[in-house]
């Protein structure tokens, strides 16, 4: 009897040990996730304030007139496209890329009639989209970093059945590039 009662003690003991080490699994797999979450919403607000400084750029270029018109259309198109997405950071990243490379265009377009550069107001809004850039491109990193730190979590064994079981899921990545404006 006192051998079957050492043999329970070992298998609860045993049992308990392998629900705490699931529960630190768990734990772990839910902050990687939550932190992900934290690092894309400082991506989002800062695609949202390069949104507005992008906004007020076109508008600057509006008031030029005829000769940059058609370009200036397609740069309100990309802009209202990047900003109605709000899928997956792959998604995103994929209008946000067109986007950049529509304002790209419009900001070649404006050096080549050299109206625009030497304005103080439009100065002022290409620093500070630069800045934007500058901070969107670290929290790009810091979001990519996470994301590859769950996703590889995710893949492991045991942690792969977890995530599977609490639909805790893998993240695409959202690779983005700057808006560099040709003579800035």
């Amino acid at each position: 009897m006192n051998t079957t009662l050492a043999y329970m003690i070992v298998v609860i003991v045993l049992c308990l040990l392998v629900v705490l080490w699931m529960a630190a699994l768990y734990s772990m797999l839910v902050r990687a996730s939550g932190a992900c979450d934290e690092a894309w919403a400082a991506v989002d607000a800062e695609r949202l304030i390069r949104f507005e400084l992008l906004g007020k750029i076109i508008l600057l270029v509006k008031s030029q007139g005829d000769p940059l018109r058609e370009i200036h259309d397609k740069s309100v198109i990309a802009r209202g496209k990047a900003i109605a997405n709000d899928g997956s950071p792959g998604m995103v990243a994929i209008d946000d890329n067109a986007m950049a490379e529509q304002m790209r265009r419009l900001f070649d377009a404006v050096y080549a009639h050299k109206v625009l550069p030497a304005k103080a107001e439009y100065q002022e809004l290409m620093q500070m989209l630069s800045a934007c850039d500058e901070r969107l491109q670290r929290a790009a990193r810091k979001y990519n970093e996470r994301a590859r730190d769950l996703n590889r979590r995710c893949r492991r064994f045991p942690s792969r059945m977890l995530a599977q079981s609490f639909e805790i899921s893998l993240r695409e990545l959202y690779e983005v590039q700057p808006i560099q404006e040709g003579g800035f």
